[in-house]
């Protein structure tokens, strides 16, 4: 809706005198035939108007003492419509109110119901007040405090401005449904019997309890609505839990009294005047065709306002543009990050990239090194990190490096295990000794290279990295 905003004053201006007019000087006193624009044109008098006038009664002619029905003729027109209450009035102080309008020959002749015993002589004049109309409901009592129907049209240059509360005025009282159930019984699981529910699966809806002791058990919330026939439903946190088959479980059995179901949107609404002005301005003839958005289009003769057909329920498609961590999680492992994995019911192929942030936590040392001569430092490169500082501690511990003691190739080298000719040992991997380095040998039971004897100390000569 679009705010409009205007000023009624009155001030005359522009005034329009004919060119056949004579008689007129300066200074002559001029007097207003009528109040306000007299727009006839359907736009501004094509309305139910619920103004309180009063008109002149030309005839009243009885129709039924039985039934107190009359037909009334009055002068002018009226702006009186079925179920419209009057008051009608003598010259010699008959008054009878609430009187119900039941149909109508003209706009200037209807028939009443509600006057006992008029007096039809011809010398007594009467008069017909119109009253104000109420809007009436058979759940909404308080409506009747609003008034119905149009109030009044005001006209511009180029639009019509219409005063109404959306609220008609009927003959019968409205039956206005707040899309709610009341229910009572025993439950327990996750299945509900609650007769003629009158919902569809993926309501979201709004539970409503008499009191904690009368209740299902879960929150004052709201719930999403899984239907399995119009007297049995299920219900779940989330639309989502009800493609996953997840739905809310009672805890044991629990018997309700008056517990209530109410679509959210309507929870905790009340029914009033819309305090509203609505702009009508001149139609644009267009070749260019629109897509017609959900919501109002229009307004009928009694100032209520047309809803079109489409609903503001909406279906989502497409691809996943963004994704909302609820649970960040911690202690994840910035080399290894952890897997997303999106499962859907509807959609597929979707892959998220994981970014971890934080702090550090611990380092593994994989390989503590070996011969350091002082205290190394330790620096930090790749994970998209700054500022991480650590400090090392030494300690001495035995080093040992093992090998095959025969005259065989080992693995990953193409020389033998033990040259005796060259006095040399030959390693897998890399040994690590330095040259001049003491060592002790040992054979830890098995058989022993000629030459030296086990848990004798030795010094070496280091050939290369694996012997």
């Amino acid at each position: 809706s679009e705010l409009i905003s205007f000023r009624i004053n009155g001030v005359i201006t522009d005034l329009n005198i004919k060119d056949d007019s004579t008689l007129y000087k300066k200074k002559d006193k001029i007097f207003v035939k009528g109040l306000g624009y007299n727009d006839k044109t359907p736009r501004a008098s094509n309305w139910i108007f619920n103004i309180a006038n009063e008109y002149d009664v030309k005839s009243i002619t009885l129709l039924s003492a039985a039934n107190q029905t009359y037909e009334i003729e009055t002068f002018n027109d009226t702006t009186l419509t079925v179920g419209s209450k009057i008051k009608v009035t003598s010259s010699v102080g008959a008054v009878y109110d609430n009187v119900n309008v039941i149909s109508f020959s003209n706009k200037s002749k209807f028939i009443v119901q509600g006057i006992t015993s008029a007096n039809l002589s011809s010398t007594i004049k009467y008069k017909v007040l119109s009253k104000i109309n109420r809007a009436g409901s058979t759940n909404y009592s308080d409506i009747s405090q609003y008034s119905s129907d149009v109030q009044n049209v005001y006209v511009g240059v180029t639009s019509t401005f219409v005063v109404s509360s959306s609220l008609p005025n009927y003959t019968d009282p409205l039956d206005i449904k707040d899309q709610s159930v009341t229910f009572s019984g025993s439950f327990s699981g996750d299945t509900f019997t609650i007769p003629n529910h009158g919902f569809i699966t993926g309501d979201s809806v709004r539970y409503t309890a008499s009191s904690a002791s009368n209740s299902f058990g879960i929150d004052d919330l709201e719930y999403f609505v899984n239907v399995i026939d119009p007297n049995t439903l299920q219900l779940a946190f989330s639309s989502a839990n009800i493609r996953l088959g997840r739905f809310i479980s009672l805890d044991g059995t629990k018997s309700v009294v008056d517990n209530k179901l109410q679509l959210t949107r309507l929870f905790n609404k009340e029914l009033s005047s819309e305090k509203a002005i609505r702009r009508f301005s001149n139609v644009e003839k267009s070749n260019h065709k629109e897509i017609t958005q959900p919501g109002e289009i229009g307004t009928l003769v009694n100032g209520v306002q047309i809803v079109n057909y489409k609903s503001l329920d909406v279906v989502n498609y497409g691809d996943i543009t963004s994704s909302l961590i609820i649970a960040p999680g911690s202690d994840y492992d910035v080399i290894n990050p952890p897997n997303v994995i999106i499962s859907d019911s509807v959609g597929y192929g979707a892959t998220v990239s994981v970014s971890v942030i934080g702090g550090l936590e611990r380092v593994d040392i994989i390989d503590p090194g070996f011969h350091y001569e002082e205290v190394p430092v330790i620096e930090f490169t790749g994970g998209n990190g700054s500022g991480a500082v650590a400090d090392v501690s030494l300690t001495p511990y035995t080093y040992s490096a093992s090998f095959r003691a025969d005259s065989g190739a080992g693995v990953g080298v193409t020389v033998p295990n033990v040259d005796l000719s060259n006095n040399q040992v030959a390693f897998s991997t890399y040994h690590k000794f330095n040259n001049g380095e003491e060592v002790f040998y040992r054979t830890f039971n098995q058989n022993s290279i000629g030459g030296i004897s086990t848990d004798s100390r030795y010094f070496l000569k280091v050939i290369d990295a694996n012997k």
